[in-house]
């Protein structure tokens, strides 16, 4: 909620003929000189976007008494009435208008071919000829900006100038124009480059003042240099309202400090246009100072990058203060109430909510503009926000209030606010959960579980009478709670941490319903590494809670059950290395897996990878020690009772040890898509292997697998 919004919705000029009139000055002009018959749309093609051969062709059929318009301009009534009318100079102009165009459009900056000033000049020369002899003062001022455009564009400013003092003498003055303005803004421009400064700022005041299509450049062209200069040209002002537009010109420059302007603007004419432009531009500078910045998790950025705040936001914020309270004393101003609300919103953002909320309490009531009202009432709220310095149950019930109230969700901007707000007390109050829901949905942590945040939000979601904003962190989008999703999540996050025993414990705390989305089979032996591959056989799939039990299970197994010891190891092995990144199973111990993060040049040899669209990234379980710790103790057991299962023990742990070398400092990939040989310290496995060579597994592992045919011996 800015104050932008509050003029938006109550002050700012929304008729949309005003609004199409400051796109088409111009067009309109065409329009009304024609008697309102042609269509804008139609004029705007002809004006604009007719190619010269169309604009000949017109013409041609108006010096004809036989020849009518092709079909595809007949059907335009702009050019059906200009040829019906035979208005020749008309139509002369436009053919003029479109032989200049090519010269005085803005050219390609990596082009380097030269404008054609021989063919400018003699344009220019044509045209003088030409306006001397035509009859339409309309017409004639036209062709006077054509030609002083002509001018500009080939760099002859000085000649810019000359021009300018010789044809506009010789057009009638009465004719109001907004082209009037385009030629004095070419004068300016003109003078700008021949160090006029005083002259031509004062030229771009006035094209500033009087034409709406103008503004942005005539406000880029003002440039004072010294208080001298500045005179010099306020003292070519003619009247009161110019002198207060030229004060305004140098309030609008971006390191301004326009209260001065504004009082000077005020003691001219009070209920001047730019007086309320200027209260805007001021009241924006210092949102972006002052607005949250005790909470703002941009401030470093902003200070380093941007100078904000800017080290005289605070003095200036109370001087801008002291005259919108001067101003409502006085009660001069056009709109009264919204100075009213601009008080309350200084104080806001100076940081004196309490004196804010006494502001909106004593206005609100008084205020006619129904929009006004609701905006004074979301601003109301807004300082409520900001006084919240601590937190307590009044706190939190104030908030679940704000959150409750109908304008809430009507307002973009408050929720964000808010929760920028809350965000930083919950951060100070230790209570990461809650700091992490006031800006994400809890999605965006499953790339990276965080068992704090995980922790805050369950002691959360089991509380009993929670208020509308502890619902809402604990909530999803539909208001659906949020638990099971919560023990799920530490249920993968210890099991990241191969603490099956309490990862076990809470995943019987997730529903059936939940576990059943997602289902697994990490102890099937796949010899072909895939990990999107389909397992065969989908009976044997189990959930999150079947897998943890199994593996239990087998860990009980292989310490109770000695004859098949081995066996029960192989199989924990195998489960723990496709539960790691490199595994078919990966989605056991981990919701999200990004294929391009094995070739993230910044993983650093590290299982946490860059994400920027997920706050704590994203952590990938590339770790398979654990695996081969199972595998080579079920290796030793077997490679001398149990060939064949010594051999699936040696080439699984082969596997592991090739991963792990990709992911050691003494990897170095070369090309991409080709796995490089690995270095004799990572090839022990392969060597293992090689024994069992009369196995039957053996024969499978040279069959299926190229990339062990390399060591095989």
């Amino acid at each position: 909620m800015k104050f932008d919004d509050v003029y938006q919705a109550a002050f700012a000029k929304k008729d949309s003929a005003y609004q199409e009139k400051l796109r088409d000055e111009n067009l309109w002009e065409w329009h009304h000189k024609f008697c309102d018959y042609a269509d804008l749309a139609e004029i705007r093609y002809i004006i604009y976007k007719a190619s010269i051969d169309e604009i000949i062709s017109i013409q041609t059929a108006a010096n004809s008494k036989t020849l009518h318009l092709d079909s595809r301009l007949a059907e335009n009534e702009f050019a059906e009435q200009l040829r019906e009318n035979r208005c020749l100079e008309v139509i002369d102009y436009l053919v003029f208008a479109k032989r200049c165009e090519p010269y005085v459009i803005a050219q390609d900056p990596w082009s380097e071919k030269p404008r054609d000033l021989l063919a400018m000049r003699n344009l220019i020369e044509a045209g003088k000829t030409t306006f001397l002899g035509i009859k339409s003062p309309f017409v004639k001022l036209r062709y006077a900006f054509q030609i002083m455009r002509l001018a500009h564009y080939s760099g002859n400013y000085q000649e810019t100038v000359n021009l300018y003092n010789y044809l506009i003498p010789k057009i009638d003055n009465r004719v109001k124009s907004v082209v009037n303005y385009w030629v004095m803004s070419l004068k300016a421009g003109a003078l700008k480059h021949l160090n006029q400064y005083p002259e031509a700022s004062y030229l771009f005041s006035v094209v500033f003042q009087g034409c709406l299509s103008k503004r942005e450049i005539a406000l880029q062209g003002f440039e004072i240099h010294n208080e001298i200069q500045f005179y010099q040209g306020l003292n070519l002002c003619k009247n009161d309202q110019e002198k207060a537009t030229f004060y305004a010109m140098r309030g609008y420059a971006n390191d301004a400090k326009a209260v001065e302007e504004m009082q000077l603007i005020y003691d001219l004419d009070p209920r001047n246009e730019h007086l309320e432009s200027l209260l805007l531009r001021e009241i924006r500078k210092s949102e972006r100072d002052l607005l949250g910045l005790s909470f703002n998790d941009h401030r470093l950025q902003n200070e380093v990058r941007h100078q904000i705040p800017r080290a005289y936001a605070g003095e200036y914020a109370i001087r801008l203060n002291k005259f919108i309270v001067k101003c409502i004393k006085e009660k001069r101003v056009k709109n009264p109430e919204l100075w009213l609300v601009a008080d309350g919103y200084m104080e806001l953002i100076r940081g004196d909510y309490y004196a804010a909320q006494r502001v909106f309490s004593k206005i609100k009531d008084n205020l006619r503009s129904k929009a006004l009202k609701e905006q004074v009432e979301i601003l109301d709220v807004v300082a409520q926000v900001h006084g919240f310095d601590k937190l307590t149950v009044e706190t939190e019930e104030k908030v679940s209030t704000v959150i409750e109230n109908p304008l809430y969700k009507k307002y973009k901007d408050l929720p964000d606010f808010l929760f920028d707000r809350l965000a930083n007390l919950y951060e100070n109050a230790g209570m990461k959960g809650r700091a992490f829901r006031c800006h994400h949905e809890l999605d965006a942590l499953k790339p990276n579980p965080q068992l704090e945040i995980i922790d805050d939000l369950l002691l959360l979601a089991q509380k009993t009478g929670k208020n509308a904003l502890e619902r809402h962190f604990v909530s999803d989008n539909e208001g659906n709670s949020l638990e099971d999703q919560l023990w799920e999540m530490k249920g993968v996050a210890l099991l990241g941490e191969n603490k099956l025993e309490a990862a076990l414990e809470c995943f019987k705390k997730v529903s059936d319903a939940t576990l059943q989305k997602s289902k697994f089979n990490p102890f099937e032996a796949r010899m072909k590494e895939c990990v999107a591959c389909p397992v065969k056989d989908s009976s044997k799939l189990l959930t999150r809670r079947e897998v943890v039990e199994r593996m239990i299970d087998l860990d009980y197994k292989s310490k109770s059950d000695l004859e098949n010891t081995a066996t029960h190891l192989y199989r924990l092995g195998v489960a723990h290395y496709n539960m790691s990144y490199f595994g078919h199973a990966w989605g056991v111990k981990d919701f999200y897996r990004s294929g391009i993060s094995w070739d993230n040049a910044e993983r650093n040899y590290s299982n946490e990878y860059t994400a920027h669209y997920y706050p704590y990234g994203n952590r990938e379980y590339t770790d398979v020690s654990f695996a081969l710790f199972f595998l080579e103790r079920a290796y030793q057991i077997a490679k001398t009772r149990e060939p064949e299962l010594a051999a699936r023990c040696a080439f699984w742990a082969a596997r592991c040890r090739q991963k792990e070398y990709f992911t050691s400092n003494d990897f170095r990939q070369t090309i991409r898509e080709f796995i490089p040989q690995l270095p004799n310290a990572y090839q022990n496995y392969y060597e293992e292997l090689n024994q069992f060579k009369e196995t039957t597994y053996y024969q499978e592992v040279i069959k299926e697998c190229s990339y062990f045919k390399r060591y095989a011996k």
